[in-house]
């Protein structure tokens, strides 16, 4: 049986100036060879190495073509496994069907994955990128199995377009530029995340301590321990989340992460809004301007410590709160008292405003990484639309 993903013969909608020839319909194992992977024993260490080659599961593959693999062939286990060369393309077929990477460097993979080794007059990142493509048709045809499973014969009968190898080439070449940067900014990302992981635990006294562990010089006071109902004052808003208004002229905070709008105001900032229920109990905003809130959504104004510090000091600290008072089985939720009474260590105002800054400023970062991370990616799938039939 062939399996044609799309009946509609075209060219695609987009091109790079001089190609004008219709595209070739053709099957997957014309385009390369079609290889199913193999697992050595896991009760025999000696298979496995940390500076092996990659060994990879259908769990190490992500969204982005970064693979974290879990386990790496040793020598002995390359000996009875199916290694496959740099660029094969690697396709999910068994339960998680439809994920696919492209492998860095040689490898090996797992019987849930079907590999496809690109000929020589075939460009791996092009064919890499148009498997987004067949993948969710892939997706589709083990969707109605009571056993999702895509077997290798399947697989290689899959049809899809390709253009001539020149074309190949600069389509694979953009594509390949955009997972570049992509891949830079989760990676910055992920690392600023990290970075501000690690001096929440530094910056701020832990176990008992009233004395961080790092400091900026000139500073060697011993931090004070007080309430958060003593720095701030702490009310709800008043609304129903149903208040909301898509055109509306202030901001609108509720229990979500997400943030809404609505046409009328309560709050004028600056403030610290607090999730008080759901999924996302206790995430916190700083709320600038005039805005309104949902009725379990906690407000924080009229600061007498720095705010920023008192953002992250509150941050740092009350999920371990919510998940020491939480009752089994219910969901989370703040009630006034678990903030009023929240204990907060802080040293003077200079050092909470240096140390507020900081963070503030790694915020900054994290969030200009994840919105270049979301631009990169939405441009990678409208160009997915229009380059390829």
């Amino acid at each position: 049986m062939v399996i044609d993903m799309d009946k509609n013969v075209g060219l695609p909608s987009l091109r790079f100036k001089g190609f004008n020839e219709t595209w070739e319909q053709c099957r997957l194992d014309e385009l390369g060879t079609i290889v199913t992977g193999s697992t050595p024993s896991t009760a025999i260490s000696e298979y496995y190495s940390s500076d092996g080659i990659p060994w990879v599961t259908p769990t190490d593959i992500s969204e982005n073509i970064t693979i974290n693999t879990s386990r790496k062939l040793s020598v002995e286990g390359q000996k009875i496994s199916r290694i496959v060369p740099k660029n094969t393309i690697l396709v999910t077929c068994i339960a998680s069907i439809g994920k696919n990477t492209l492998l860095g460097s040689k490898g090996s993979f797992n019987q849930q994955i079907n590999g496809l080794i690109p000929k020589e007059n075939n460009d791996p990142y092009f064919l890499y990128s148009v498997s987004s493509h067949w993948s969710q048709f892939i997706k589709r045809m083990g969707g109605g199995l009571t056993f999702q499973i895509v077997n290798k014969t399947e697989f290689s009968r899959v049809l899809t377009y390709a253009p001539k190898y020149d074309e190949q080439k600069k389509i694979g070449s953009i594509f390949g530029s955009i997972d570049n940067l992509i891949t830079l900014h989760q990676r910055k990302y992920e690392k600023l995340i990290n970075v501000k992981k690690s001096l929440l635990g530094r910056m701020f006294p832990q176990n008992g301590s009233h004395i961080p562990q790092i400091r900026f010089k000139g500073f060697n006071e011993t931090w004070e321990q007080c309430k958060l109902g003593d720095l701030t004052n702490i009310t709800t808003g008043k609304l129903d989340a149903n208040a909301m208004d898509v055109d509306g002229k202030y901001d609108f905070y509720t229990s979500g992460v997400q943030k809404y709008r609505i046409n009328s105001y309560s709050f004028d900032g600056p403030a610290i809004t607090i999730a008080g229920n759901g999924a996302t109990v206790g995430h916190m905003y700083l709320a600038n301007g005039k805005f309104d809130a949902y009725q379990r959504t906690y407000v924080l104004t009229e600061f007498r410590a720095d705010r920023k510090f008192i953002y992250y000091s509150v941050g740092k600290a009350l999920p371990k709160k919510i998940f020491e008072e939480a009752r089994k089985g219910n969901i989370p939720y703040i009630v006034m008292d678990m903030l009023t009474d929240l204990y907060l260590k802080t040293p003077e105002k200079t050092e909470q405003d240096k140390i507020g800054s900081v963070f503030r400023s790694l915020d900054n970062l994290i969030t200009l990484h994840q919105r270049k991370h979301k631009k990169l990616t939405n441009i990678k799938k409208a160009l997915l639309q229009k380059m390829f039939v």
